[in-house]
């Protein structure tokens, strides 16, 4: 019995794999898992409860596989055509005839799965069944319009995107519908080849035949075992010989928590991974911890989820956000954070099942300390996000919509919701630093800073004079600290600096003496509402130590920075701003005097100190500082 069909041709003439699965594959478990929960919140009823998805991944025996050998057999007939296909080819050759396969799979419930799976001939092309087993490129369209608009899938694209985490291309699908009948398909995607004389298509089913037609199997028909059965009304995706780079645990629930914030957040979604539970009450225990993602707001440069979370706890700042795209307004919420911890600044775009589209990038305000999330009103605004989506769903855009003056109101919309998140940033970060005020002055310091080195570069570079070879000579314009060739890694770039560097200072009455000043790069600072974490890097000592007379511990000076870059070693006064200064490396209370932290531990290669601020108002939150080292 052959479990796989696949259509007959008269003439091969295509030696290529469908470039989707490429696509899909480059976009790796973010892509597959957001195009697979999208569909289950797609199919979710509308009864309140929310949709409730199982991933699961474990290892399957060869012999458990059905019909594996048989995909076997037409991997070995491949011809590839171009390089891309050969190292496909030969990818899969290199996996061939193994006794174990790892898996993956995703079962929903709370959904309404397929349904049409033995429709007559005449009818079966209505049905949600074919459109989703043996149709490319269309899905199948609900007839209530309303929810129609509010889906999220990517009209039938998407639908490859468990066959490219597949070694072999290759995907079953088990499905319960609203009669209880249980079926069992499958899909695997290669090229078109000739296999015992038959000239054969690139795209197999998996099924039995009726004449011209294939329809599923029973899943009873075909196996016990757990993994393919399917006893909720809903849909079960199984993935067989399953690539490595998809077999990571962490990272799927990372992209749950990240991607379906909204819809965990509003309890239209519960997630299992594995042993693992997402939903509204545990949310909070996967983004707070640092084993998934970054905790220190300076320091997060992607996966946001911790950042809209907060954000998403606020009020909305603007309950009818509008953009217009020329033709017509769209209306938002609008929730907004600023706080000068965060270095990265992103607006979450979000559609209305919960999932997000993009961490948009405001344009000349990516760096600024805010965070804000963007939520359509009503099915109107969610239709057109959609609309601006690229295939993946990580992005609107408009470089994709044929219609010219389409294209033209979606870049307007685009460009409008930039102008008007831009002018919402600049407000607010005025409101925050007053112009009679202390200034937080990072973004001024790093853009000044950024100038200054591209300015250094022009004017320091090698000057090449004379002609030809043998006259070639490398003149320097000036004297330079940029490290020479010899302090060059391999690849031509410098090697990495250390985190501070020696100065000549002069604190109070003292007189000038040698300290280190750390670089902005080594130091990582954390204000909370009253308590601060300040973390520096230390790495080696910057001095010659012996076993006898090692260094284990020194003095920080703090001096505050102004927005023109000029330092105030006696504007400021720890005593005033510190409640208490724990070591965390020797779990020990320091002594702080006015502008100096006593006694901090180096052993360790870096300092770890949590305060205690004297109130929530303390002036020391909102200012630049800088840090030496005294030893």
């Amino acid at each position: 019995m052959k479990f796989w069909k696949f259509h007959k041709t008269d003439m091969l003439q295509d030696f290529r794999f469908d470039p989707i699965l490429r696509r899909f594959y480059e976009y790796g478990i973010v892509g597959l898992v957001r195009e697979n929960i999208q569909n289950s919140l797609d199919a979710r009823f509308s009864n309140g409860d929310p949709c409730i998805v199982r991933i699961q991944t474990g290892t399957l025996s060869t012999k458990d596989i059905p019909g594996a050998h048989e995909i076997f057999d037409h991997v070995k007939a491949l011809q590839p055509a171009n390089e891309y296909s050969k190292e496909a080819v030969e990818h899969m050759n290199d996996h061939l005839g193994k006794d174990r396969y790892r898996y993956m799979s995703f079962e929903d419930e709370n959904t309404k799965g397929l349904d049409g799976a033995y429709d007559d001939v005449e009818s079966r092309k209505e049905s949600s069944y074919y459109a989703y087993a043996y149709s490319k490129g269309m899905h199948h369209y609900e007839k209530d319009e309303e929810i129609e608009e509010i889906r999220g899938g990517s009209h039938g694209v998407g639908k490859i995107a468990s066959n490219s985490a597949s070694i072999f291309n290759a995907m079953f699908f088990s499905n319960c519908d609203k009669n209880g009948l249980k079926t069992i398909g499958g899909t695997v995607e290669l090229m078109e080849h000739e296999l015992n004389k038959e000239k054969l298509r690139a795209t197999g089913h998996f099924g039995k035949n009726e004449g011209d037609e294939v329809y599923p199997y029973g899943i009873e028909e075909l196996s016990s075992l757990d993994v393919f059965k399917k006893d909720t009304r809903g849909l079960k995706l199984i993935i067989p010989f399953l690539e490595d780079a998809f077999d990571d645990q962490d990272e799927i629930i990372r992209t749950v928590c990240d991607s379906f914030l909204k819809a965990l957040i509003d309890e239209k979604l519960v997630v299992f991974v594995n042993e693992n539970e997402i939903n509204s009450d545990t949310l909070q225990d996967f983004i707070t911890d640092e084993h998934y993602f970054e905790q220190e707001l300076s320091e997060i440069k992607d996966r946001f989820a911790l950042l809209y979370w907060h954000t998403l706890s606020k009020d909305p700042l603007i309950e009818d956000f509008k953009v217009s795209n020329k033709d017509k307004w769209f209306h938002f919420k609008l929730h907004f954070v600023l706080d000068n911890e965060i270095s990265e600044g992103r607006t979450g775009v979000f559609r209305s099942i919960g999932m997000k589209i993009e961490d948009m990038k405001i344009k000349n305000n990516v760096r600024k300390p805010y965070n804000a999330v963007l939520i359509p009103h009503s099915s109107k605004e969610d239709k057109y996000l959609k609309s601006l989506e690229n295939e993946s769903h990580t992005k609107i855009d408009y470089e994709h919509i044929n219609k010219k003056w389409n294209r033209q109101k979606a870049k307007y919309f685009i460009n409008e919701l930039n102008r008007k998140m831009g002018e919402i940033i600049e407000e607010h970060m005025m409101k925050d630093d007053p112009m009679d005020g202390i200034m937080d002055t990072r973004d001024i310091l790093y853009t000044i800073e950024n100038e200054f080195k591209s300015d250094l570069k022009r004017k320091l570079s090698p000057l090449n004079i004379g002609k030809g070879k043998s006259k070639k000579k490398i003149v320097k314009t000036q004297d330079t600290d940029e490290p020479g060739r010899s302090q060059r890694n391999k690849k031509g770039k410098h090697r990495k600096q250390e985190h501070y560097k020696p100065v000549k200072k002069q604190f109070g009455n003292e007189g000038k003496k040698t300290y280190y000043q750390f670089r902005n790069s080594a130091v990582r600072r954390t204000v909370l509402e009253n308590k601060e974490r300040l973390y520096i890097k230390v790495g080696t000592l910057p001095y010659p130590t012996y076993e006898n007379d090692k260094i284990s511990s020194g003095n920080i000076l703090v001096s505050l920075v102004d927005g023109m870059g000029k330092e105030y070693y006696d504007e400021i006064d720890l005593r005033a701003e510190y409640r208490e200064v724990e070591d965390r490396n020797q779990i020990k209370k320091l002594t702080v005097d006015k502008h100096v932290i006593k006694g901090v531990d180096l052993s360790n290669g870096d300092i770890h100190l949590d305060i205690k601020l004297r109130n929530a108002e303390a002036t020391i939150k909102n200012v630049k500082l800088r840090y030496y080292l005294e030893v």
